[in-house]
């Protein structure tokens, strides 16, 4: 098998984040969360 150069981390990133993308969408808490943070953020770059 032959490996490219910078393949290998991406897919590294890929399998990490995945888990975590699929409990955040599965979160209902998390995400309500995640919403007022993206709302106080969007509130202070308003000002």
């Amino acid at each position: 098998m032959k490996k490219h150069n910078g393949m290998g981390t991406v897919e590294m990133v890929i399998l990490l984040a995945a888990p975590i993308l699929i409990a955040l969408i599965f979160n209902d808490d998390v995400i309500s969360l995640l919403t007022r943070l993206a709302e106080a953020y969007l509130l202070k770059l308003g000002r």
